[in-house]
């Protein structure tokens, strides 16, 4: 998984990179949970059942894979877990992360602050500077292919296409809710393709309006 990790470790210090000062946020935030395969996060009204062919990391996996990389601010970020800490204060939390069968390509699920951040901006204008930030990696070579819309779990996201390293396509959608940005990446190695289609197939509202 060390490719897939050091793609998510350039999306956390690009997104630490463009963070300002503390904000005061009211709204009802809450991380999402895990019930046996099923994700669900009220707030982002996002369910999402794990395929038999994934698996799930626990908060102290991804913990473990971004503090390997990556010294990162625990007063900037944190991760999904501690259900006594307080997330209306972080810029960023990591709610989950899913990886497919060949142990490489994966999904992760991030919230951002854009208070604390980079204001009012839209989708389109957040992932075009998350980008500025991405392409300065020595790391990591990020091609951009493509921006579209696209329809996931019943919501419209605004979706950045690259290519990484010239092996793997990396996907970012991303949807504006209240202050926040909802952003998910998928990293997918070729041949992946189907069966990450099938997990986004999983992926559908989590409240009945």
């Amino acid at each position: 998984m060390k490719k897939t990790h050091i793609a998510l470790i350039a999306f956390i210090v690009a997104i630490l990179t463009l963070s300002g000062c503390y904000s005061k946020d009211d709204e009802p935030f809450v991380i999402g949970k895990w019930n046996g395969n099923v994700f669900t996060n009220e707030w982002s009204d996002m369910r999402i059942t794990l395929p038999e062919t994934a698996t799930r990391a626990t908060s102290q996996e991804i913990i473990d894979m971004i503090d390997g990389d990556y010294d990162a601010d625990a007063n900037l970020t944190d991760i999904a877990g501690n259900e006594d800490h307080d997330y209306t204060k972080l810029v960023s939390c990591y709610d989950c992360h899913i990886t497919l069968s060949d142990g490489k390509s994966a999904l992760s699920l991030t919230y951002v602050n854009m208070d604390m951040s980079l204001g009012k901006f839209t989708p389109d204008e957040y992932l075009k500077s998350v980008y500025n930030q991405l392409k300065k990696s020595q790391i990591i070579h990020y091609t951009f292919v493509d921006m579209k819309h696209e329809t996931i779990g019943g919501y419209s996201y605004t979706v950045a296409i690259y290519t990484v390293n010239d092996e793997m396509t990396q996907k970012y959608y991303c949807r504006k809710l209240g202050s926040r940005m909802v952003v998910m990446i998928t990293s997918t190695l070729n041949g992946m393709e189907s069966e990450m289609n099938t997990l986004l197939s999983m992926i559908e509202k989590a409240n009945d309006k």
